[in-house]
């Protein structure tokens, strides 16, 4: 049988701000009900323990619902059920008291401010709330009752034993356990706040040193019970696993056990997940070409280089080329420049030397031959 713990006051998560350390005060919000239940079968049975005084009735409610709805749920008090916590143990198919532990009936309280519209319609809701969850324990208990009856009993504020709610239908049996003592001492130390808490429940709170309705809250951990807790996290975390996060909840270490065998299930669902869709990007992705050495990097540097440096040699050789055929085409005389022919333009244009020493030969020489000649005659 798989277990659910309702071990502290019922309200959303956060609801209740933050206690001398900093951490969320903590809570058992339907929220977290549900997704506990979430993680069983429909066919397998679970055991819901209760040790707590009650809270947020709509949550409570809630809570009630996702139990009822889904069945096949044994419901047990191991310390004190409530208020609306009493509500949650009716949801339970079988409903057990352990002996020594309470649960208490009362009507909701809630509170208001405004003019005298707002406070009666407060007071009607919260009346007509309070014939709600009387019903509830009319249907639980099965036997007769009726609504008006445990009506009554709530008005008075009715704290039950285990026999008594046996007698009175809301529980279904009752069981031992090795020490009735420490478990209405565990009832008595969270509901200083009720006012008609039994006899023998203030004497046990008394005894472990926690004072009357009066005497205000219980004291806090002790640095202590704090570091112990955590070293009892720690231990059954797994490497990395922020344990600090669950210690302020008030889980027990089973509990938190589940929850963090919970998110490492989630977590490696993700990373499967993300796993499968890089295979398959993989997969799909055209075969890379294998990297180069270093050798091969450099030689592949020099091949483009020199077939750079040929390209532009066989440039130049084909624009020099070009500029010797014009020359010839034209019968070997050269453009004009202001009537005659710039002989030193045309030689710097060519770079080749062979072209060079022909176009001498075949242009220059002769010319400044005439030159001489006729200089000569002249003379």
């Amino acid at each position: 049988m798989q277990t659910i713990y309702i071990m502290d006051e019922i309200g959303e998560e956060g609801s209740l701000g933050v206690d001398a350390w900093g951490w969320p005060i903590p809570t058992v919000s339907a929220k977290s009900v549900i997704n506990q239940l979430s993680w069983y079968g429909k066919d397998e049975p679970v055991e819901v323990l209760i040790h707590s005084k009650g809270g947020n009735v709509l949550e409570g409610l809630a809570i009630y619902g996702a139990i009822k709805a889904r069945g096949n749920v044994t419901t047990k008090v191991c310390g004190v059920a409530a208020s609306i916590a009493s509500v949650i143990f009716c949801a339970g198919q079988e409903r057990v008291m352990l002996e020594g532990s309470h649960i208490m009936i009362h009507n909701p309280v809630t509170g208001a401010y405004g003019g005298h519209e707002t406070l009666t319609r407060a007071a009607s809701l919260a009346k007509g709330m309070g014939q709600d969850l009387a019903q509830i324990y009319a249907d639980a208990a099965g036997n007769g009752k009726t609504a008006e009856e445990f009506l009554a009993l709530m008005a008075e504020e009715t704290w039950l034993n285990a026999d008594d709610a046996q007698a009175l239908g809301l529980s279904t049996a009752t069981a031992s356990c090795e020490s009735p003592d420490e478990l209405k001492a565990m009832a008595a130390k969270d509901c200083v706040s009720f006012h008609n808490i039994p006899k023998e429940v203030l004497m046990h709170m008394k005894n472990q040193g926690h004072q009357g309705p009066a005497g205000g809250a219980p004291s806090a951990l002790t640095m202590a019970q704090v570091v112990a807790r955590i070293n009892d996290l720690k231990a059954i975390a797994p490497e990395g696993f922020d344990v600090l996060a669950l210690v302020g909840e008030g889980l027990p270490p089973d509990q938190e056990s589940m929850r963090i065998n919970a998110a490492l299930r989630d977590e490696n669902a993700k990373l499967k997940a993300q796993l499968q869709d890089a295979e398959q990007k993989l997969a799909a992705a055209p075969a890379a070409a294998p990297a180069l050495t270093a050798e091969e990097l450099a030689a592949q540097e020099a091949a483009a280089a020199e077939k750079a440096a040929t390209e532009k040699s066989e440039a130049e050789k084909a624009a020099q080329a070009k500029v010797l055929a014009g020359i010839r085409n034209a019968g070997g005389h050269s453009v004009p420049v202001a009537g005659g022919v710039d002989h030193r333009e045309i030689m710097n244009q060519i770079k080749d030397p062979v072209e060079r020493t022909i176009y001498w030969r075949e242009h220059i020489a002769p010319t400044m031959q005439n030159n001489f000649t006729n200089t000569t005659t002249k003379g």
